[in-house]
């Protein structure tokens, strides 16, 4: 089985507050989309470390340097184990030094 997934309109904020124009759109047709396909795949979502009321996948970017993914079920989506996206958080040259700023 795979998940229904979908990005939350504050995502589009996220991204382009912490991204220029032309890196928003790489990383939108890239990194994203690398990520929302793995959220749909069986098993990733089980694995995922708890956060707040979702769960936050952190992904090394292809575009970017890393990013967290942070997503909960959809309750708006009346499909069983539909997740949005709700918000990112970018680090366009790679996490920080500190181990602990990236959790």
């Amino acid at each position: 089985m795979t998940r229904s997934v979908r990005v939350g309109s504050a995502v589009e904020d996220d991204i382009a507050r912490q991204l220029g124009a032309e890196a928003a759109g790489l990383f939108w047709r890239h990194d994203l989309a690398a990520a929302l396909t793995l959220l749909t795949r069986e098993g990733t979502w089980e694995s995922l470390p708890e956060h707040g009321g979702g769960r936050r996948l952190t992904v090394e970017g292809l575009t970017i340097g890393a990013f967290h993914l942070f997503a909960t079920e959809d309750e708006l989506d009346p499909r069983p184990d539909a997740l949005v996206v709700y918000a990112l958080d970018i680090w366009p040259d790679g996490f920080p030094d500190d181990p602990h700023q990236s959790t």
